[in-house]
């Protein structure tokens, strides 16, 4: 299946800072209800579908909705904003960032500032990391009135401002493709289920709160009953670039198909779900990978607690993740589409 970048890029586009989902989770939930199925949303904000199967089994399929960003924690007396990190952000990439400040009254745009070289006392501060806590960020103000007239406060969110880039070799560079493309994937797999429903049961969840601790998926994970299999569908790092330890480097490449995550900080996935995921895929001639790695994904909520359960993650090859150019190959988000709609009209044994 052809992905479509405007598509996409829509989904990526609504703002969705961990614990602040609401307008992406109202936008994921109007898709899956124009598909004419049933959304529950939860107390935390997971969005939940599920289409039935005459036969017996049960599949589950999430990716998080949310991204991570910043929450404002101050404003001063003349008109600068200072906040704290919201998920794992390096303080690197903060510096002369575009950001916007989601307030009562709407978005406002911003710059988190950054001292030229031209104004540094001593020179070996010209390598120093600018840590979180220093940086404050402009919105043009030049007051704390003016500020707070603009509708913002302390506890909103704020995201990265997203710009979209085609790249050479079918590839694509925006922020927050991690986790906005395992969306897409499974919006594409509600759309292809919807037309031609599968033997079994198929859940398909929204998650929150990933980024900070994998919190809707451990919530929900408790209430969903007894299935067979649980997917995370995520996003994961592409060593193909120079600059990385010998451990990593070169272990996972864009364009040669999504990775079966093995091993990770919080996760082993189960023997089980490993042989029948490779098994899927060699059976529909599907590319893959295998990866170990460090991070966490929601397969660990959704294997372990209320369980236990057969879980793994399948994730999309991305480069420079947790940054504002995160880069990957379409091919490998049709081939994931491909190998995820391939596992859901498949049995499990």
């Amino acid at each position: 299946m052809a992905v479509d970048l405007n598509e996409l890029f829509d989904i990526i586009n609504v703002p969705g800072v961990s614990g602040y989902e609401k307008k992406i989770a109202e936008y994921l939930k109007a898709r899956v209800e124009k598909l004419g199925l049933k959304a529950e949303v939860d107390s935390l904000g997971n969005i939940i579908t599920k289409i039935e199967g005459e036969k017996e089994g049960h599949f589950v399929f999430a990716a998080h909705m949310d991204e991570l960003g910043l929450v404002v924690t101050k404003i001063t007396d003349d008109g600068f904003i200072k906040f704290k990190k919201i998920g794992g952000i390096d303080d690197r990439i903060l510096p002369s960032t575009h950001v916007v400040v989601h307030g009562s009254e709407g978005s406002v745009d911003g710059i988190i500032t950054m001292t030229p070289p031209h104004l540094r006392i001593k020179g070996e501060e010209l390598s120093k990391v600018i840590e979180w806590h220093e940086m404050y960020i402009d919105v043009g103000a030049t007051s704390a009135k003016e500020v707070e007239e603009l509708g913002i406060r302390i506890g909103d969110p704020i995201t990265f401002k997203k710009f979209f880039t085609k790249l050479k070799n079918n590839r694509i560079a925006t922020r927050a493709l991690d986790d906005r493309t395992g969306c897409y994937v499974l919006l594409k797999l509600l759309e292809s289920l919807v037309k031609d429903p599968p033997e079994h049961d198929v859940t398909v969840i929204f998650t929150v709160r990933e980024e900070v601790g994998l919190h809707g998926a451990l919530a929900i994970s408790r209430k969903l009953g007894n299935y067979d299999l649980a997917i995370a569908i995520d996003t994961t790092n592409a060593t193909d670039y120079p600059g990385l330890p010998e451990v990593y480097s070169k272990a996972l490449k864009l364009g040669q198909g999504p990775a079966l995550r093995l091993v990770d900080r919080t996760f082993v996935a189960t023997w089980r779900a490993r042989e029948f995921v490779e098994n899927v895929a060699k059976e529909n001639d599907i590319k893959y990978q295998l990866l170990v790695t460090s991070g966490g994904t929601d397969a660990m909520a959704l294997g372990l607690y209320g369980g236990p359960r057969n879980s793994i993650a399948i994730c999309v090859p991305t480069r420079y993740t947790h940054s504002l150019v995160e880069v990957e190959q379409i091919d490998d988000i049709e081939e994931t589409i491909r190998f995820v709609e391939a596992i859901a009209r498949s049995s499990f044994s």
